[in-house]
């Protein structure tokens, strides 16, 4: 079985509203073995929502709306699913009932116009909707299934596990489980993480290997079909193990780890702690950092350094060595995770040294280094620079991110001083 979402609503094509309804219901039909093969956003216009339902039924087995089910004159998705179905709008009386009785409950004044939510297209399957007051319903046409539901994401996913999945499951029969493992890499390119495993990526059918780039981090999803959940995850682990082999040092985690939550985990296991002095991340590393659990038994304290005499203070230096001192530099990054380390008796220090950004976001120049150190345990160094240019969101967010990992890879060894 093979599915189509269409989300409705011109706010969506306006960019004043994120679709997240269709990721959501691409995964849990793709959790059931429904395949998604096209998605589509349509705006509140009956000819263009014809065109798009019509095509859709032509295409897909299942086709699942999401939006235009309320009261107002441009929610049209009842009408026009009535329409390329070839059927009439009736009113349902029980859908009616439930929709005046949340209004009683909420003490809201009931307007006529909300009695057009409880008429649904002749012969469909009513779904209840207690979450709201657009009810939805499925259509078992000619053509194929279709299947509305409102475009509120907390409805539309209530409806989505109270109803919709139980009535596909009956549908499929006997279904297959489709999972899927995501491993995280950062500090390597899409290029490099692709020639490592392409003979994986060639030769598997299932699971498969698909690669998707983020700033600065990559994902490696493994997907595998099966009978049972036990079955496929045996077949993820048996091609992950061959991607760890080949990639084991980049991996920094899995599934819904982030870099902050697995740095956390392993200063915990190696009983561990931080400080961290920053000028060009702007706070981002101790922000990362802080929105993680148990974070306060191993995160020590942070600074943002803004100005000459904020870096002069951390520094302790005289006014004629500060004068003499380049800020911007490799010694100025080590002293800094010395001195952060010192004040705030953590075990690891880490210092950053490098260009702010102008206040219209741009980089002073083309590409300005960024150095990095971290103050160990045993008194020695680990360092890098890089060499970064373009806005200061994508300064921060980069310098961050190759901080992190550097401070795992410390952690772990795989650094070197």
């Amino acid at each position: 079985m093979n599915a189509e979402i269409v989300v409705i609503g011109t706010e969506l094509l306006l960019g004043q509203i994120i679709d997240t309804n269709a990721a959501y219901m691409a995964e849990e039909l793709n959790k059931i073995g429904v395949g998604v093969l096209y998605k589509s956003t349509v705006g509140d216009n009956a000819g263009r929502m014809r065109e798009v339902l019509s095509r859709a039924l032509e295409r897909a087995d299942v086709v699942i709306t999401s939006g235009g089910l309320g009261p107002t004159e441009d929610d049209l998705t009842r009408q026009i699913a009535a329409q390329v179905t070839g059927r009439q709008l009736v009113l349902h009386p029980e859908l009616l009932a439930q929709i005046q009785q949340i209004f009683a409950q909420r003490q809201m004044p009931f307007t006529e116009n909300n009695i057009q939510q409880a008429y649904i297209p002749e012969g469909a399957l009513p779904i209840e909707n207690p979450q709201g007051t657009a009810p939805g319903y499925i259509i078992e046409a000619e053509q194929g299934i279709l299947i509305s539901l409102p475009g509120v994401p907390r409805e539309m996913k209530y409806l989505m596990q109270t109803a919709v999945l139980p009535y596909l499951r009956k549908k499929l029969g006997k279904f297959q489980i489709i999972t899927s493992r995501v491993l995280k890499l950062c500090g390597i390119g899409e290029s490099t993480v692709d020639y490592a495993i392409r003979d994986l990526i060639q030769t598997s059918s299932n699971p498969t290997i698909g690669l998707l780039a983020h700033l600065g981090q990559i994902d490696i999803r493994i997907t595998a079909k099966a009978d049972s959940a036990d079955e496929a995850a045996q077949r993820i682990g048996e091609l992950e193990a061959k991607v760890r082999e080949r990639l084991a040092g980049q991996i920094f985690g899995a599934d819904h780890e982030t870099q902050e939550s697995v740095l956390v985990r392993l200063l915990q296991e190696h009983q561990l702690s931080l400080a961290v002095a920053e000028t060009n991340t702007g706070g981002r590393i101790s922000q990362r950092l802080t929105g993680v659990p148990g974070i306060d038994a191993v995160f020590r304290g942070g600074v943002v350094l803004t100005d000459r005499a904020s870096y002069q203070r951390l520094l302790s230096l005289s006014e004629d060595a500060f004068e003499s001192h380049d800020l911007i530099s490799l010694e100025t990054a080590k002293r800094l995770a010395y001195m952060v380390k010192d004040c705030c008796g953590a075990t690891l220090g880490l210092g950053i040294a490098g260009y702010r950004q102008s206040r219209d976001g741009q980089i002073i120049d083309p590409a300005v280094p960024s150095f990095l150190a971290i103050h160990m345990t045993e008194g020695e160094y680990i360092t890098k620079d890089y060499y970064i240019s373009g806005p200061a969101e994508l300064v921060q967010t980069r310098v961050t991110t190759i901080a992190l990992e550097m401070l795992r890879r410390a952690i772990l060894g795989l650094e070197k001083s």
